[in-house]
């Protein structure tokens, strides 16, 4: 009894702290200098590579958030007008209309009101429809509820700028270092994306021209020549190791499969980006490389089988998954068996809260019924389903390796299969290379 009490009271804080967000909707003005919204320039990427970005410059402006008849933040000062400046951000996401913007303030502050340990100086307005919007709150709430080192907050809010209506934004926290409120690394560690802009970057890591390492911290223009040799040793070593199979001496195993695991319960299709994050918390050889947050969930649900990330040729997870030492298989494994029951009894509980919740109404109104109600109930129908499909299926996720070639399966009496199951044994020319494990 002790023990459930234990796991009901935790499971009611957690809920508790998303529902912090779903009182009200906050007025974000962006009022700028000359009535000026900032422009942006597509940039196309160089040839046989992928992906298009903009190029966006700050504005100067002033940001008030008003909740009713309340002015909750205002940036401007006596001294200083604007106080603020901001641009438009993203990749593709920055060409269509609604654009999302990132804010820069002058003087941290916690735009989202929970306390003075969670001040920054750097914001972002999430753009999307009612869908992508829904998708992203779950999203960063799953992030909270798997224990990721760091989860965004967020507030709905809509937004205006220099008067003109833009709609219903996610004012939301950034992935960058603070070591107070979001990520906890210090001048000797690194904050980095495994990206496919890495082509318009000043400085990037990486064995594949497809895909990089870029840097959230330090700035290239901010690092020394040793830190640039620091840092291409490090992670070129750790993308050498998903095939020699010492990974483990890199990075923090059970933080990368729990990243993976989290992609499978939200059926996340996209594989490829940006948006993969990493950390590092400083230069010392007992500090290992840790994977997260989860970011961008435009694709959430897309993937009815496995996440894409287990196929896909530009990242490594097809790599760990087969490294024939089980280290990462077991610790993919170890998280859902140990965690099952609490992700699904706490993200259904946090969509019945969002239902009930002030927000949701906000939403339904503004969007209309039937987008809203079809939205919730998509995710609803989503997380009915997939807990027990991930359940039923835990024992095939490991990646049969698609580069060998005349390979095939043999249970103990000898008999050939197509495929592995949790009891044969793969053969590739003659050689014995692994059993997949129970």
């Amino acid at each position: 009894m002790a023990r459930f009490l234990c796991i009901l009271f935790s499971c009611f804080c957690v809920l508790v702290a998303g529902a912090q967000n779903l009182e009200s909707v906050f007025t974000v003005y962006l009022d700028s200098e000359d009535g000026r919204e900032p422009s942006c320039v597509q940039v196309d990427h160089p040839i046989n590579l992928q992906g298009i970005t903009v190029h966006s410059d700050y504005v100067p402006t002033r940001v008030t958030i008003i909740n009713g008849n309340d002015t909750l933040y205002s940036s401007a000062k006596s001294d200083a007008p604007f106080g603020a400046k901001f641009k438009v951000r993203g990749n593709t996401s920055a060409v269509v209309d609604k654009k999302p913007y990132k804010i820069k303030l002058e003087k941290k502050a916690d735009l989202l009101f929970r306390s003075p340990k969670r001040k920054d100086k750097e914001w972002v307005l999430l753009a999307g429809d009612v869908q992508g919007q829904m998708n992203a709150i779950v999203g960063m709430q799953f992030n909270r509820v798997a224990g990721m080192d760091f989860s965004p907050m967020w507030s709905f809010c809509r937004l205006y700028v220099n008067g003109n209506d833009k709609g219903m934004y996610l004012l939301t926290e950034t992935v960058k270092r603070n070591e107070d409120a979001r990520v906890n690394v210090d001048s000797t560690g690194f904050i980095a994306e495994y990206d496919a802009y890495w082509w318009d970057e000043d400085f990037a890591v990486g064995l594949k021209d497809v895909i990089k390492f870029t840097f959230k911290y330090p700035k290239a223009e901010d690092m020394t020549d040793g830190q640039k040799e620091y840092f291409s040793g490090y992670l070129n070593s750790f993308l050498q190791s998903t095939s020699a199979k010492n990974y483990n001496e890199y990075i923090d195993v059970e933080s990368f499969a729990l990243w993976l695991l989290m992609q499978d319960v939200l059926g996340n299709s996209d594989s490829m980006g940006a948006n993969l994050f990493f950390s590092k918390s400083d230069n010392t050889a007992s500090s290992k490389m840790r994977m997260g947050p989860l970011w961008d969930f435009d694709c959430l649900g897309r993937s009815k089988g496995w996440s894409r990330q287990h196929l896909s040729n530009t990242l490594f997870f097809k790599q760990l998954l087969s490294a024939p030492n089980f280290a990462f298989l077991k610790a993919y494994k170890k998280l859902w068996n140990d965690n099952k029951k609490m992700y699904e009894t706490e993200m259904k509980g946090f969509l019945s809260l969002f239902e009930q919740s002030p927000v949701a109404a906000s939403l339904a109104a503004f969007y209309g019924e039937n987008d809203y109600n079809k939205a919730l109930k998509f995710l609803n129908d989503w997380f009915d389903t997939r807990f027990q499909w991930i359940d039923d299926n835990i024992n095939t996720v490991i990646y049969q390796r698609a580069e060998f070639r005349d390979c095939f399966f043999y249970d103990v009496l000898g008999r050939k299969y197509s495929k592995g199951t949790p009891k044969t044994l793969l053969v590739n020319k003659n050689r014995k290379l692994y059993v997949t494990p129970k």
